[in-house]
């Protein structure tokens, strides 16, 4: 159940980002299925239990709110609800949540620390729930800077992380 909550995640989140490429100015709801099959599926694999569909059901509301009430206390209220729900998701603060484990302990050379990774689905949702509801009328647009411009950017982008990550001392050469 857990790969299949994965798969129809996956898929919500293809369905929501492929009519903002290709038409505008608004994208038809083609994700709601497959995010509600993942909900499904999720709750039935216990990824999710009650609580945790208790604060999606909150945040789709807060998003809903936030993006169609009129300037107002409703409206700011549902903004700050929509922050501190995802705040919330993000830091692992709200229960309900049982991401799977798929690395643990694992050492990339002798002297490194063990490293645990998870796959998290409450993040997946959380940002399926903040595109498709709050922006969902944002589209994408082609970029028109050059191929040049942009791997010059990533180039920049890489060394300098890189170079704060050695500074830091989380890894050396």
């Amino acid at each position: 159940m857990t790969v299949a909550a994965f798969a129809a995640l996956t898929l919500a989140l293809v369905l929501l980002w492929a009519p903002r490429v290709t038409r505008a100015p608004t994208a038809p709801s083609w994700w709601v299925l497959p995010f509600a099959a993942s909900l499904l599926f999720a709750q039935a694999g216990g990824l999710v239990d009650t609580w945790a569909l208790a604060t999606l059901f909150a945040l789709v509301t807060a998003c809903r709110l936030g993006e169609q009430a009129p300037d107002g206390p409703l409206r700011g209220f549902a903004l700050a609800l929509m922050l501190a729900l995802s705040a919330g998701i993000l830091a692992h603060a709200l229960p309900g949540f049982a991401n799977p484990r798929v690395l643990d302990g694992v050492r990339l050379s002798v002297d490194s620390v063990p490293y645990t990774k998870y796959l998290n689905f409450d993040k997946g949702v959380m940002g399926l729930v903040l595109l498709g509801l709050y922006a969902p009328r944002r589209t994408v647009r082609p970029s028109r800077a050059p191929v040049r411009v942009l791997l010059t950017g990533v180039a920049v982008v890489v060394v300098v992380v890189l170079a704060a990550t050695v500074t830091a001392g989380f890894a050396r050469w």
